[in-house]
């Protein structure tokens, strides 16, 4: 049996199980269901029970007490009911002990105190759109803008009488016009700011540096006797030897034109960074532009930058120019045009020079160019200039190394003192059986 002899049963229905087992082991089990029904006793018991039922009923009364107890319970509960009364008791006299956790409301009161908090005010203080009609005669002050500004702040067309010893700490995040001021400070600022903006311009100013590298080219061939067409066609071949050599094409940031063909400017004019009175039949110039890191182009990477387009342009140009492969690619040019025979480039030579390369930011210099009397460069240097020459600068001083070459090396000697890495200029070498350039 699930259940042993003489147990108790519940109020309510309990399913008992029995099983039966016959002499041969046979066995069947059945099981049968014990209702047990609760009859209330006739009247209730004079003493109430030690301990609580373990069994509470599901169903209490209906009628509570009419008489209950006149003393609270010595263990009230310690959780208060989910549902307070709808109609709690109501006294007009403040209670004997207040709350610790009072009510909160956004409201002020209707009575307020008639000794208000001295130390400690409060932290959210009632809130009106209209002034008070009797203001604080002593307000309280504050280095922080009001959350609630004024609805009819005072207006003024005119500056303050007053104004502000330093800026505001905090400028507004709105200012009253997008416009520059009609009346700007005649002055700068005698309290700059130390420190740059948190807002830096949408359109920084950009600087770029130019780069103009010079030159020019002769030939053993009288092409200024050529008629236009066999002579622009000779040029053009020229131009485009010095674009392969430095690799000076469409793609990379330098851009080479020719400047003077035979005495007359081409599609580059002129200018002061030629000679004046060319001995070469072509003239060229090459020009390379990079955005400088600071406005005078004289950071280290705006040198570095610098020195590396320049070696870009004169390193191949005079290697090419000391050989020849600046002759044989300009050959190749030269056929290529459809205007000349072979003839021509069986006995060709080809020369030309460099000069220094023109800034356009002129960066920090080391002073005016004065001659190298005292030493043996045959140019102009820049620098600490004799006693003598800075007595006279008008005679001695210039500011180009070219006008200073022009009067005091003049001739021959020019050249030499433009181009300190040679002159440029071919001569014979017994020792190479051939005609080189002097670099």
């Amino acid at each position: 049996s699930s259940h042993a002899s003489g147990s108790a049963f519940p109020i309510g229905d309990t399913i008992v199980t029995l099983t039966a087992t016959d002499n041969q082991g046979n066995n069947n089990t059945g099981t049968l269901t014990i209702t047990v029904v609760a009859s209330p006793t006739a009247s209730p018991t004079k003493g109430p029970s030690s301990s609580p039922s373990s069994s509470p009923t599901n169903s209490p009364t209906a009628s509570p007490s009419s008489s209950p107890t006149k003393e609270p319970s010595s263990s009230p509960t310690t959780s208060p009911t989910a549902s307070p009364s709808l109609m709690p008791s109501i006294s007009t006299a403040p209670s004997g002990q207040p709350s610790e956790n009072p009510s909160a409301s956004h409201w002020p009161t209707s009575q307020p105190s008639s000794e208000p908090s001295g130390g400690s005010p409060s932290m959210n203080p009632s809130e009106s759109s209209l002034p008070s009609v009797q203001p604080s005669e002593n307000p309280s002050a504050s280095h922080w803008p009001t959350s609630l500004p004024s609805e009819s702040p005072s207006i003024s067309s005119a500056p303050s009488s007053l104004p502000s010893s330093a800026p505001s700490s905090q400028p507004s995040e709105n200012p009253s016009s997008p416009l520059p001021s009609a009346f700007p400070s005649k002055s700068p600022s005698k309290l700059p700011t130390t420190s740059p903006s948190s807002l830096p311009s949408l359109q920084p100013s950009i600087v770029e540096q130019i780069i103009t590298t010079a030159g020019s080219l002769s030939v053993n061939v009288d092409i200024c006797a050529f008629d236009s067409e066999r002579l622009t066609a000779f040029s053009e071949a020229a131009i485009d030897s010095v674009k392969q050599v430095t690799d000076c094409t469409v793609e990379s940031p330098c851009n080479a034109q020719l400047a003077n063909v035979c005495g007359e400017s081409s599609a580059l004019q002129s200018s002061s960074r030629m000679l004046q009175t060319s001995t070469f039949q072509l003239d060229y110039a090459i020009t390379q532009t990079f955005t400088c890191e600071v406005g005078s182009c004289d950071s280290s990477s705006d040198s570095a930058t610098l020195e590396s387009l320049i070696a870009s342009i004169v390193d191949p140009l005079e290697s090419a120019l000391s050989s020849d492969e600046f002759l044989n690619i300009l050959s190749v040019n030269i056929l290529n045009t459809g205007r000349f025979s072979a003839n021509i480039t069986a006995c060709l030579a080809v020369w030309g020079i460099l000069r220094e390369p023109e800034l356009e930011v002129a960066p920090n210099t080391l002073g005016p160019f004065f001659p190298d009397w005292g030493g043996d460069s045959e140019t102009c240097l820049q620098g600490e200039a004799p006693t003598y020459m800075e007595l006279d600068p008008e005679n001695w001083l210039h500011d180009t190394l070219e006008g200073c070459c022009e009067r005091y090396y003049s001739g021959w000697n020019k050249n030499r003192c433009i181009n300190v890495r040679g002159s440029g200029l071919w001569y014979v070498s017994h020792l190479l059986e051939k005609c080189v350039t002097d670099c």
